[in-house]
């Protein structure tokens, strides 16, 4: 986690994947290829789902990002039209 804001990335099938929380102001983001897909300006304690729709090769998926709570390391899980898709923390 870092000390001002935590990033999440992904891959999906050539898209890319970002879902990014400021510690100091406890909202967070969810982006594909740089564009916001969904956002909330406020999240309990690191924890949260956010969802949206993107366009990919002629369809509208589901995606839906949710924060889960954990006093390690913060997690993210991510799914894509129902499938999951890994994160890799980066920041």
């Amino acid at each position: 986690m870092g000390l001002l804001a935590t990033r999440w990335e992904a891959d999906f099938e050539g898209r890319r994947i970002v879902v990014s929380r400021n510690e100091v102001t406890k909202g967070f983001a969810l982006e594909c290829d740089g564009h916001i897909v969904a956002e909330k300006s406020w999240s309990l304690i690191g924890i949260g789902t956010l969802e949206g729709t993107i366009e990919h090769e002629g369809r509208a998926l589901p995606i839906e990002a949710k924060l889960e709570l954990s006093f390690v390391e913060p997690k993210c899980a991510l799914s894509i039209g129902g499938a999951a898709v890994p994160m890799r923390h980066a920041k």
